[in-house]
């Protein structure tokens, strides 16, 4: 089985083409940028996802089973650029589904986020994948980011019937992801909030301490990932990852206990327009999936950036 992963030199792509690879299967990095992994099972291509002739013809030439995409802007960048935030995460998804319908694809696995929920203020209990959120454009202001996402999940569903029944097309959401490697992004914090204390430097959370985070570690994006790839049959289309949810302050004491650091907040900030409390019922239902704890990730994530 080969799998193409567009956005495969990214923050969570090299870790999924990496960890693919491990499994023994071959796999094709698609990105601006060559991936940096040295392994007999890896080959790394440059293109762009809003390239639409670069897409097909990466799709043609190694004729994956299975493609991933992870090649997105983020946040932060889409409302700063909206011409730019529909361009490579609204075009660039059409370019990735139009060209795996094309070419026989299997499966398509795309990175869809919480931001789909939109306000945390609409929510009083757990949120689950059945939940239907109010529409982006009809809840303004929201970030930019949030509506991009929301139609890439009516575009999925668009190819997935235009396939005729024989793609399946499944949305991974994560919630705010942390790791070592993170730039950029609403959430560069989610990064330097354990980077920063291991190098010995002092690190601001834009948030007051009480602000309430919906987090996971990078590895378990990558293993959901993996997961709904190798699954024989799928019931649902979309998947949360769920499932630290920690205050900052909490998040600040965890990383002060294991790596010392001054920790500072933003008391007057607004509020995060990001859902916190999301659960991954649905995905260990089906596969087992358990992701990291909070203690854990950071040590892991420290590990590396030692």
């Amino acid at each position: 089985m080969t799998t193409l992963v567009v956005g495969g030199a990214g923050f969570i792509g090299a870790e999924l083409t990496e960890s693919l690879a491990r499994q023994g299967e071959p796999v094709v990095s698609f990105d601006l940028k060559t991936l940096d992994i040295d392994h007999e099972n890896v080959t790394s291509i440059t293109g762009d996802v809003t390239d639409f002739a670069a897409v097909e013809d990466a799709v043609e030439t190694y004729e994956p089973d299975r493609v991933v995409n992870l090649a997105y802007l983020l946040g932060a960048e889409s409302d700063r650029s909206p011409e730019r935030a529909v361009r490579v995460n609204c075009v660039g998804m059409d370019n990735v589904l139009r060209a795996a319908v094309g070419g026989g694809v299997e499966r398509v696995v795309y990175a869809s986020s919480i931001a789909v929920y939109g306000s945390p203020d609409d929510y009083s209990d757990t949120i689950h994948e059945n939940v239907r959120p109010h529409a982006a454009y009809a809840s303004y202001p929201l970030l930019f980011y949030s509506a991009t996402k929301q139609l890439n999940e009516y575009q999925a569903r668009l190819y997935a019937d235009r396939s005729g029944g024989s793609m399946g097309v499944v949305a991974v959401r994560p919630s705010i992801v942390f790791g070592p490697g993170r730039t950029g992004g609403l959430t560069q914090w989610a990064s330097d909030v354990v980077t920063k204390p291991v190098r010995g430097e002092s690190v601001h959370l834009p948030f007051s301490p009480e602000q309430p985070l919906g987090l996971i570690y990078r590895d378990d994006v990558a293993a959901l990932i993996r997961q709904l790839l190798d699954a024989d049959d799928l019931a649902h289309d979309a998947y949360n990852t769920g499932d630290i949810v920690v205050t900052a302050r909490e998040l600040a004491d965890a990383v002060a206990d294991e790596f010392g650091g001054s920790v500072t907040f933003d008391d007057d900030a607004d509020p995060l327009p990001l859902v916190a409390d999301v659960s991954h019922r649905r995905a260990a239902a089906e596969f087992g999936y358990t992701p990291t704890s909070l203690r854990e990730a950071i040590r892991r994530h420290a590990e590396e950036v030692r």
